[in-house]
């Protein structure tokens, strides 16, 4: 499905994967709290206050820009006023910026605390692991609003494989900065692998410096960006690598060295953004969101509202969506008003929203798993002679990872369409116990979906991949690989 599916993440899809996110009158109403709580008594700022507090207080009962509207008023220069009022006025705004990170920072660590040491309930869902592994295979261009992480930090604790097509290079694990394809650059750089040792000896094969995977286009920034304000090229705009190097975004000191005299970048949400967009970065993600949904056969909005005071992204839907046929589907709690801004916009082509984040990802994953049954029947159609005695694994690993976890049996059937597979690592039987394509075949009459006992626990097969005998007395290759991470039923 490369190049055929755009889905355009909002804050409700960050809320939905953990409780700890908040949505954008959470996050006006903590912004608020924490500049009370500033010690600045000016009467100037108070009045500004009041204003904040009073649309954010519309906000809750009408459909009303709120909090985003009132950003807008801080960030441009309005002509009623003093320079010197607007010139308070920006000050505020770039006050309003740093809370804003502060907090989502804040709530983006109560979110990924491990999960021995919090309440589950504050999330991440296991679905958000289910859908980031079907970016991944599906090779995905995800578009998000949102500052956070949450996407970042589930490709890299995943272990998704990649397979690269160049010769004497061989696969590995997917790192945050494959999601980017260098914009904005990491620092410090990620490092290369070691060179792997083969029997051609220690230089012959190298892992790729990039795999295949998906493309992840920040549009407003991220928690992990930063910049020097003053410059209008963005070249000082960086992500700073914290996934590889395990450090919290809270380490002053760490960051302070990595990267000096930088300060977050984050778009605000609101109709000024003109500053932001003149640099070089945010301008090529633009043009890339622009490109991606122009050829887009299939885009999914998941948890985005929509807002009128984002003006800029529906005229890039505007520009790209409409007039076309593309399959468009609004996953939201409250879908009506983001269904009917759609039409408005002049999109027609919408299927039945759905509600819940959670109901979408099990949706996706059993139409992968179906579509990966009818290519396992299809492959042994075509080639079954080839595959009889092909090494079969399972899993989310390398297909020749040692520890991959080899299929013992067929195991069993439930819920009338779920073949469930008994499995084992590879390294306790590497040779043995597995069962043949043929012998897997005799069991998928009526089967809708394959899952693997892994361990106990249970995962979904949503893609598989082969490769013919590399010559005589080989075996072939059978790996099925799982969304997300196993779990209990």
């Amino acid at each position: 499905m490369s190049g055929d599916e755009v889905v355009i993440l909002g804050a409700g899809f960050s809320h939905a994967a953990s409780s700890s996110m908040p949505l954008v009158k959470k996050l006006g109403d903590e912004v608020l709290g924490r500049l009370r709580a500033d010690g600045d008594r000016s009467e100037r700022l108070a009045v500004l206050l009041k204003q904040l507090e009073r649309t954010l207080s519309d906000s809750a009962a009408a459909a009303s820009p709120g909090f985003e509207a009132w950003l807008a008023r801080l960030a441009e220069d309005q002509p009623y006023v003093s320079q010197r009022e607007n010139l308070e006025r920006r000050a505020l705004f770039s006050r309003v910026s740093e809370v804003m990170w502060e907090v989502m920072v804040e709530r983006q660590d109560q979110a990924l605390t491990p999960w021995e040491e919090k309440d589950p309930a504050l999330g991440p869902n296991e679905w958000l692991y289910d859908i980031v592994s079907l970016f991944h295979q599906r090779r995905t261009t995800v578009i998000t609003l949102n500052y956070d992480n949450l996407v970042e930090h589930a490709a890299a604790s995943s272990f998704l494989w990649g397979e690269p097509t160049t010769p004497w290079v061989v696969g590995r694990a997917v790192r945050t900065d494959d999601l980017f394809d260098g914009l904005p650059p990491f620092l410090p750089p990620v490092q290369a692998p070691e060179v792997e040792t083969s029997v051609f000896g220690p230089s012959a094969l190298r892992p790729a410096p990039t795999v295949p995977t998906f493309s992840l286009l920040k549009l407003h920034g991220s928690l992990s960006w930063f910049w020097i304000p003053t410059d209008p090229s963005g070249t000082t705009l960086a992500a700073w690598n914290v996934h590889e190097l395990g450090r919290g975004l809270r380490d002053e000191e760490a960051r302070r060295r990595d990267l000096p005299g930088r300060e977050p970048f984050l778009v605000p949400p609101t109709t000024s953004k003109a500053s932001y967009f003149e640099t070089m970065v945010t301008r090529e993600l633009w043009r890339r969101a622009y490109k991606a949904l122009k050829v887009a056969k299939r885009v999914v909005l998941v948890g985005y509202s929509l807002p009128a005071a984002d003006s800029t992204f529906l005229g890039l839907l505007a520009d790209t969506i409409v007039g076309r046929d593309v399959e468009v589907l609004v996953v939201n709690p409250s879908p009506d008003a983001v269904v009917t801004e759609l039409k408005r916009l002049g999109v027609e082509n919408q299927r039945d929203p759905v509600k819940a984040v959670g109901t979408w990802v099990e949706q996706e994953i059993r139409r992968d798993a179906k579509k990966a049954v009818e290519q396992l029947r299809l492959l042994a159609e075509r080639s079954l002679e080839r595959f009889t005695d092909a090494f079969v694994t399972v899993g989310w690993l390398a297909p020749y990872a040692p520890s991959a976890p080899v299929l013992l049996s067929v195991g069993h059937i439930e819920d009338s369409d779920e073949l469930v597979l008994a499995t084992k690592p590879a390294k306790e039987d590497p040779d043995g116990g597995q069962c043949t394509l043929p012998d897997l075949l005799t069991r998928l009459d009526g089967i809708g979906r394959i899952s693997a006992d892994v361990g106990g626990k249970r995962a979904t097969v949503t893609q598989l991949y082969h490769s013919e005998p590399s010559g005589p007395g080989m075996r072939g290759k059978i790996h099925l690989f799982t969304a997300g991470r196993p779990k209990a039923k």
